[in-house]
């Protein structure tokens, strides 16, 4: 019977903490975007890297929020193409806040970094392999011309 009791007990505990953690997200989510719309003076709806890092400079609460996570202004033009995931130059609200709500609560900052730099060498490299071959293949059909 207290085996049980403790069990019971255990099994609130645990679904009191997920409910409290998702209230935790929710509330960093409205924070986050807070932020966005502060950083977006012109209500444009996104970012270019240059309002981010002059957001960066002026909104104290973007600073700490970066500062916790261990990214200072020379990292903001890697975290912008980080997060603009569409690849549009500009950072909408939803890939402004998704990462930087879900980034905050590990430690995987500079891990994170790492792993793109590595994914964006790769594919460069990709690009610099696949252009070296037409060009190798373009120098071989001029030499058989010859």
């Amino acid at each position: 019977v207290v085996v049980d009791t403790f069990a019971d007990a255990r099994d609130r505990d645990i679904l009191n903490l997920a409910e409290e953690m998702e209230q935790d997200m929710e509330a960093d989510k409205r924070f986050l975007e807070r932020i966005f719309n502060r950083i977006d003076v012109e209500k444009s709806g996104h970012l270019s890297l240059e309002k981010l890092v002059d957001g960066a400079r002026k909104d104290a609460e973007f600073q700490s929020r970066l500062r916790v996570m261990d990214i200072d202004e020379v990292d903001l033009a890697q975290l912008f193409d980080m997060i603009d995931t569409d690849g549009s130059g500009f950072i909408e609200s939803n890939e402004f806040i998704r990462p930087l709500s879900r980034w905050v609560h590990d430690s995987k900052t500079a891990p994170r970094f790492i792993k793109y730099n590595l994914m964006r060498t790769m594919q460069q490299q990709e690009e610099i392999q696949a252009e070296q071959s037409a060009l190798r293949q373009s120098i071989e059909k001029n030499f058989s011309a010859i």
